[in-house]
């Protein structure tokens, strides 16, 4: 039997950043820098605190890292948000299955939504292919969860928690 691991391939480019628009978050804090040259109220006194805890000490630089915080979580939703995701998250967390097991498993009938789910998630490195070469008969493929594919699971547990709380 031979095994042969085969990895994500490499992004050729990044992900378009969201547009830069001045949004603010229900309790005002900022979510992206102001435009050169407009003053921000964030600045506080000039001493560097800006008495909102979720912003380093004021500047440039700080607000880019909190516009680039902001960013990195509009692309972690973006890649969570496909319609299968969730499900070929959830059934992996139980261990390895091959690709016939995770459709029976999410109810789906067609390969297409399994294979662009699967795609996305191997792309963004939370699910890992492996095909074994069994001799004779096809590759066998399995798919399981990547360790950053299982740091996902209780972020989805917390989501599920929070969202039964408006109930």
């Amino acid at each position: 039997m031979t095994l042969t691991h085969t990895s994500p391939r490499p992004r050729t480019s990044a992900a378009p950043a969201p547009p830069a628009v001045e949004s603010r978050l229900p309790d005002g804090h900022p979510c992206v820098a102001p435009p050169e040259g407009v003053a921000d109220a964030a600045e506080g006194d000039g001493t560097g605190d800006t008495g909102d805890p979720h912003l380093a000490p004021a500047g440039r630089r700080a607000r880019a890292d909190a516009t680039q915080h902001y960013q990195d979580a509009h692309e972690a939703a973006r890649v969570l948000s496909g319609k299968w995701v969730f499900p070929v998250l959830c059934h992996l967390g139980t261990g390895p299955r091959c690709h016939s097991e995770l459709a029976r498993a999410t109810g789906l009938t067609e390969n297409k939504p399994l294979d662009r789910a699967l795609r996305t998630l191997m792309n963004a490195d939370l699910v890992d292919r492996t095909v074994l070469d069994i001799g004779g008969s096809a590759p066998r493929v399995r798919y399981r969860l990547t360790p950053r594919g299982r740091s996902v699971l209780p972020i989805i547990d917390e989501l599920a928690n929070w969202w039964q709380m408006r109930i």
